[in-house]
């Protein structure tokens, strides 16, 4: 099992760039765990999606999902949850009205039925795993109950895997709000990844910076609004500033740690051609991922570690209290 990603939507914010979704979204107060959820909404049948990058999963065609979602106004909805692989072609599970069910779909063409009922307008689980193969699988899971488990051909064309996972809701002509509610996305490979609450450590004070703060001395101030105010913000026009800041704490009691991936809100507003390094700082080992900006406000996210990158083994309560999150400036 390897983990690609996952939202938890805690931080208050969407954590959606504009290229990745193109309807209506807010952040939530009815959640699953914790303070917040993602909320889709559509009217008068619009198709509505999100997606998210399945960032490495062409190497590896098994990928999977777990995530919690209630969805509101079930009749004639056509909600679906949607692996799109490389070729643009799909396998999805699409909610079925008459049964209260999901079923399997591969580009289109019905495969397989599901057996586990859930109610609309209540939280319900989703496990959806496939491989993706000639002689391939889709298999799902209600709750933890076994809804599908198909064998068949889920390579549709000469796909080497899935390149992103979408959520749609729409259908129906009444003129009433569909809406869903999302919570605990975790996104993967290799099989069912296992039981999940995500969690969002928020900045909560300086270690070193270098940035220059819009106001004020504190450079986490200007971070850890929930939800986000792009008002307030820490800029620099030199390449190679740091800053390390500490996290908001997390008691661990009952929990295991399965990955910590580090994100940041950013801009490059003058164009400059610039890049982020966002990351974390784990007893002063490092470990960061680079990405070119975009002039306007965007999500930037580092790697996954599984495990704490100073000694490659596995996440704790010290370590996770120690944790620093970093970001470096990469001007040309």
């Amino acid at each position: 099992m390897a983990i690609l990603g996952a939202r938890g939507w805690e931080c208050g914010h969407v954590m959606l760039n504009a290229v990745d979704h193109n309807g209506t979204f807010t952040v939530s107060a009815t959640a699953y765990t914790g303070a917040y959820s993602l909320r889709l909404s559509s009217q008068l049948g619009a198709d509505v999606w999100a997606r998210w990058a399945l960032d490495g999963s062409p190497a590896n065609p098994s990928v999977s999902l777990w995530v919690y979602l209630s969805q509101h106004y079930e009749y004639n909805v056509a909600s679906r949850l949607r692996f799109r692989l490389d070729s643009s072609l799909y396998v999805d599970l699409i909610w079925k009205t008459a049964t209260h069910t999901y079923d399997a779909y591969v580009n289109g063409v019905f495969k397989a039925a599901g057996t586990v009922e859930v109610s609309p307008n209540a939280w319900f689980n989703v496990q959806f795993y496939m491989v993706l193969a000639d002689a391939g699988n889709i298999s799902v899971k209600i709750n933890g109950h076994q809804s599908i488990d198909w064998d068949g051909d889920t390579k549709p064309g000469a796909e080497a895997g899935a390149s992103y996972f979408y959520v749609h809701i729409g259908g129906g002509i009444v003129p009433l709000t569909k809406y869903s509610y999302y919570d605990d996305l975790v996104l993967g490979t290799g099989g069912y990844l296992g039981s999940f609450e995500v969690y969002d450590k928020m900045v909560a004070s300086d270690d070193t910076v270098a940035w220059t703060p819009s106001a004020g001395a504190d450079n986490y101030a200007m971070e850890d609004e929930v939800p986000p105010s792009d008002a307030d913000y820490n800029g620099t026009t030199v390449t190679a500033r740091v800053d390390k800041m500490g996290l908001a704490a997390l008691d661990l009691t009952d929990r295991v740690v399965d990955a910590v991936i580090p994100w940041s809100r950013v801009a490059d507003p003058d164009s400059y051609g610039s890049s982020i390094k966002v990351g974390i700082d784990s007893n002063g080992t490092e470990s960061t991922a680079t990405s070119a900006l975009a002039a306007a406000y965007q999500y930037y996210w580092g790697d996954v570690d599984e495990v704490d990158p100073d000694d490659s083994a596995a996440w704790n309560q010290a370590k996770v209290d120690a944790l620093l999150h970093m970001k470096e400036s990469v001007i040309p």
